[in-house]
This record gives C-alpha cells, sequence and structure tokens, in this order.
C-alpha cells in the first residue's frame, strides 16, 4: 500500500437504476482503493440519521475528481443531472476538480454540457456494449489509474524505483514562472526532487533516457514518456548538461498533458507542467519555450476566465520576441504540436 501520500477522494454521480453498473466499477477500483490512490464516496455511503442533502453537498465539493455515471435515467433525473452535474462543472470550470463522464448506457448525450470533456471507457463505447463487461470496467480503471497517478503526485508501481521523493506543500497555483522559481503545490515537488537514480544498482543513462522519452512521447505512450523523461531530467542536471536537461523537462511538461488541452486538468497536473516548463526555462531558455508556455497559459487561464492573470501571456511573448531562435526551436514546436494537434501555436 502507498502511504506516502492522501488518497484521492472521488465523488460518483449516478441514477438509482445504475446503482449494479455503480457496484461493478467499485469492484473494479478496490485495487487502486487497497493501494491506497483513492477513496470514493456516493449517496449510499450516506450515515444513517444525518442530513443526506449535507453529506452530499460536503463530499461533492470536496473531491478532486467526481464520475458522473451516464444513462437515459441519469440525464432524466432532475436533481443528479441538475443540481449534482452543473455544481460538479461549475469545479471543474474554476479548476477546484476534474470531471470524467463514464457512459454507462446508450443515450442522447453529444449536446450536454459535459460532452466537451473526455469521456471513458476509451472510444465512448457505453459499457454495457462491450462484448466483455469486464475488459470495459479494466479499460476504465486503467484509465483512472493514469489520471490518479499524477493528481497524487507519484508514477505507478514501476517507476517507484527511480526517485528518493522530497516533501513539499502549499497550494498549487498556476503563476509565471518565467524564471522556474515557481509554487509547487502540495504532492508536485516529489516528481521532481530526488537523489542520485540507479535501477537494478547501476546508474541511469540521462541521454538515453531522453532519447527513450522523446520517442515514446512523440508515439503517444505518455507513461513510459513520463518515467524516462523523471530520469532524464535529474540525471542530466546532475551532469551538468543543461541544454539537454532543459529539454527534457519541456518534454515532460508535455507528456504531463498527455494529448489533452490544458483546460481539463486538475490544479495538481497544471502545478506540475508548470514547475517542469519553469525548470526548463531557467536551465536554458530555448525562445520557443516562451511561446509553448504561453499557449499552455492562455488555454487555461481563459477556459477558466482569469482574465486578470492574462498579462503573464503578454509577459511570456515578449521574452520570446526579444530571444533568438536556433534549429532546435523547430524541433521543440514540432514535438508540441504533436502532442498537442487541437491547441494553435
Amino acid at each position: 500500500m502507498n502511504t506516502s501520500f492522501t488518497p484521492v477522494e472521488i465523488f460518483c454521480s449516478f441514477a438509482e437504476a445504475d446503482t449494479p453498473l455503480l457496484e461493478q466499477l467499485e469492484r473494479h477500483l478496490s485495487l487502486l482503493r487497497q493501494q491506497n490512490y483513492l477513496s470514493t464516496w456516493h449517496r449510499q455511503c450516506n450515515i444513517a440519521g444525518q442530513n443526506w442533502q449535507a453529506q452530499i453537498n460536503q463530499h461533492l465539493d470536496s473531491a478532486s475528481l467526481i464520475l458522473l455515471l451516464i444513462s437515459s435515467d441519469f440525464l432524466n433525473a432532475d436533481y443528479w443531472y441538475g443540481t449534482e452535474m452543473q455544481r460538479a462543472l461549475q469545479r471543474h470550470n474554476t479548476g477546484d476538480a476534474q470531471v470524467i463522464p463514464i457512459l454507462l448506457r446508450p443515450c442522447d448525450w453529444q449536446t450536454a454540457p459535459f460532452a466537451e470533456l473526455d469521456v471513458l471507457p476509451t472510444g465512448a463505447k457505453p459499457v454495457v456494449q462491450w462484448t466483455d463487461r469486464d475488459a470495459a470496467w479494466t479499460n476504465v480503471a486503467m484509465n483512472l489509474r493514469r489520471i490518479l497517478t499524477g493528481v497524487a503526485g507519484t508514477d505507478e508501481k514501476q517507476e517507484k524505483n527511480t526517485m528518493d521523493a522530497g516533501n513539499n506543500s502549499g497550494d498549487a497555483n498556476f503563476n509565471g514562472p518565467v524564471t522556474g522559481e515557481v509554487v509547487v503545490g502540495k504532492v508536485i515537488a516529489e516528481q521532481f526532487i530526488g537523489k542520485q537514480i540507479t535501477y537494478m544498482d547501476k546508474p541511469k543513462d540521462g541521454i538515453r533516457s531522453l532519447e527513450t522519452g522523446s520517442q515514446a512521447l512523440w508515439n503517444g505512450d505518455y507513461a513510459v514518456a513520463r518515467k524516462e523523461l523523471r530520469i532524464a531530467t535529474e540525471v542530466l542536471e546532475q551532469d551538468k548538461q543543461p541544454e539537454a536537461a532543459s529539454r527534457a523537462y519541456c518534454f515532460l511538461a508535455f507528456a504531463l498533458l498527455e494529448g489533452k488541452l490544458p483546460r481539463t486538468h486538475v490544479k495538481e497536473i497544471i502545478g506540475k507542467i508548470e514547475y517542469s516548463m519553469g525548470a526548463a526555462i531557467k536551465i536554458y531558455p530555448y525562445a520557443s519555450y516562451y511561446h509553448i508556455f504561453a499557449c499552455i497559459k492562455r488555454d487555461f487561464l481563459t477556459y477558466h476566465r482569469f482574465h486578470l492573470r492574462l498579462k503573464e501571456i503578454d509577459l511570456l511573448e515578449s521574452l520570446q520576441a526579444s530571444s533568438t531562435r536556433c534549429d532546435a526551436d523547430d524541433e521543440i514546436e514540432a514535438y508540441f504540436r504533436q502532442c498537442q494537434p487541437r491547441l494553435p501555436i
């Protein structure tokens, strides 16, 4: 069991008719629960004798991840669709939580308020339409694991041996940085603070990890990319190879986005991206970094209506204008376009 962080609280919003499917989901999340990655709450967890509405509101407002279990019954229920979902989307839009719709049964959901979000299972195929129901729930569980290992501030089990994590605390704010002096949030710093990295008692090769991570990034294998690029950032910094270390930090930020628009990520993930881009700029500021960081900020800040902070984008773009481009900038931007085809650069 992981004990280095507090499990992420998940709130499940569902219709009564879908209780059997909720129970199936709970069973498939049992390993994540045992490994201390998550705790789940839904209205069937209400404590008898207490105000049920107050309990729902409390957990809906404290959860970091909110699962909407979508079906025709869910869409037809005034309270679950109207009240719970609207509050969930409000917290998603302010960056206080991440909402993930899970399609249980076929229904007309494509024009619903949550339709622009990434939907599970993969390909937006409803759970009940999978030939193998266990395969559908495994798909959901594995995707949630990827999200949770980011939110919880650690990678999957095979990555643990690569890092002796440090500690930090505070609120994760998407502020700056252009100097690398970033505000890192709770459970963010351990992703990047460590001692000499070894694997099977052999020192890691920073350049090889950078090459492996870069190739995985280009191919969309973000889990492998994150693992290798974290190793690369640590080793290359220790070996005093600033250009390569800087690129490793930049590509790590791309891997943390996982091909999704910045607006869809919770604050913890944005904090990690901020940290990584800030480190890249501080170590070796390629001109392309400023524009890429501005693109990421613009999508996140504009979508969440943080208009007073849009001046941060102007600062980044002014720094880009005063920087000299080189051949490496074209390659870095090509990687960004590959990973973020929907985000204009």
